[in-house]
Formats: C-alpha cells, sequence, structure tokens
C-alpha cells in the first residue's frame, strides 16, 4: 500500500507540475500577443502622429502668407493698418498656448478618448481657416483664423505626444523627436505650397 501510494503521489505531482507549465505557457504566450499588439498601436499612434504634426505646422505659415493677406484685405479697406500682421501673430500664438491647456486637461483630468479629442480639435481649426476665407474685414478674419484655427490646433498637439509617451515610456525622447519633427517639416513644405497656390508668377505684393 505505500508503494502504491508514493506511485500515486509521485503521479499527481508530475500531472500538476505539467498542467502548471502548461498554465505558465499560455500565460507567456499571452503577454506575449498583447506586447506585439501594444507594440502595433504604439507605431501605429506615432505614424498617426507624425501625419497630424505635418498639419499642425502651418501654425508657422503665417509668416510666408501674412504680406499677401494683407494685400487681400487693403483691396477692401485702403486705410488699414500694416500692425494687422503683428495682431494676428500674436493672438494666434495666445490661442494656440490656451489649445495646449485645454487639449491635455481633455486628455489628462478629463481621461476623453484621444481620437475624439483629435477629431474635435481638428474640425474646429479646419473649421475656422475654411470660413476666414470667405471674410472681408478684419473682425471675422482674426476671430476664425487666429480664434478657431489657434484653440484648435493647440488642442491637438499634445494628444499624440502624451500617447506615444504611454505606448514607449523608455524612448520618450525618441518619440518626440520624431512627432515634433514632422511639426517643423509640415511648415516648410506648406510654406512652398502655399507661395504657389497664392502666387504662383512671384508678383511683389500690392499694398
Amino acid at each position: 500500500m505505500d508503494a502504491e501510494t508514493d506511485i500515486n503521489i509521485s503521479e499527481r505531482l508530475k500531472t500538476t507540475d505539467i498542467e502548471k507549465s502548461s498554465q505558465d505557457m499560455m500565460l507567456s504566450n499571452n503577454e506575449d500577443i498583447h506586447a506585439k499588439s501594444d507594440r502595433r498601436k504604439g507605431i501605429l499612434n506615432v505614424i498617426g502622429g507624425v501625419f497630424l504634426m505635418f498639419y499642425l505646422g502651418c501654425f508657422f505659415l503665417w509668416g510666408n502668407i501674412d504680406v499677401y493677406v494683407l494685400s487681400y484685405f487693403y483691396e477692401f479697406n485702403p486705410q488699414i493698418d500694416l500692425g494687422f500682421i503683428f495682431i494676428v501673430d500674436t493672438l494666434l500664438i495666445a490661442a494656440n498656448t490656451t489649445g495646449y491647456n485645454i487639449g491635455t486637461f481633455l486628455l489628462n483630468k478629463q481621461r476623453l478618448n484621444p481620437r475624439l479629442i483629435v477629431f474635435l480639435g481638428g474640425s474646429f481649426a479646419l473649421t475656422g481657416v475654411f470660413l476666414s476665407s470667405f471674410t472681408k474685414s478684419l473682425g471675422p478674419y482674426l476671430s476664425l483664423y487666429t480664434g478657431m484655427n489657434g484653440l484648435g490646433c493647440g488642442t491637438c498637439y499634445m494628444v499624440p505626444l502624451v500617447c506615444a509617451w504611454e505606448y514607449f515610456p523608455e524612448k520618450k525622447g525618441l518619440m518626440t523627436g520624431i512627432i515634433i519633427g514632422a511639426y517643423g517639416l509640415g511648415s516648410f513644405f506648406f510654406s512652398l505650397i502655399s507661395t504657389k497656390l497664392v502666387n504662383p508668377t512671384g508678383d511683389n505684393p500690392t499694398i
């Protein structure tokens, strides 16, 4: 009886070890799958952030188009003040900075879905830019281009950065460099494109 009992106990222990080993392997496989899934999502987040920042680089576009916008308004109001250029720049910076705070508040405090924040901010900015193209006086233009566009762009700005930091906590510097690099690259390309659209023949502004 003692020998049979010892054999049974030994077999049970072996079975238990096998089951435990199988469970460990399953857990390890699940962890690997989740890790690969998170990495894939993180890479897609960075790619999306690059495209988003490429558009947000339009923030620096004002320095290239200001003289053409001023020439446009000069047709409707020959008494327009040249200080208009600096007013737009100042208000655009103020609206952008305010948008930074709104975006981080919605993301970190309210815990809104990042996609929703980018959708709302991007829609707000694009609507402002589109509507501003129909204005013929400074008041509406300042409200739409600096107000809506600045707030919308600022709201989107921090979202891809924060998400990338969460996916790649050990590579925050690299992720920031990649995403922010697109910000400057966008301003470079859009400056060339805007000049071709607004002044394809290289004429001097008529102010």
